[in-house]
């Protein structure tokens, strides 16, 4: 699988098809919590839980620098 980086936006080039990663991060402003989702469902899995903001998007950033993120990082307040 060869991954293309295009602005801030990530893709999946998987063979003559072009697919979209269509996630994105959340952070809850309140708990800290923060979940990678699916953009369209909202169905997705928690990647940590920080003691303060400042750590819920150190967490955050961190998965955006492992995986392909396309939406960016969003802020909650559930």
């Amino acid at each position: 699988m060869n991954k293309n980086k295009i602005s801030m936006l990530y893709y999946l080039d998987i063979g003559n098809t072009t697919m979209s990663a269509n996630n994105l991060i959340t952070i809850n402003k309140k708990t800290y919590i923060v979940k990678e989702a699916d953009a369209e469902t909202g169905h997705g899995r928690v990647v940590g839980k920080g003691n303060s903001l400042e750590e819920a998007i150190e967490i955050a950033e961190k998965e955006m620098d492992e995986g392909s993120i396309e939406y960016g990082i969003h802020f909650v307040n559930e």
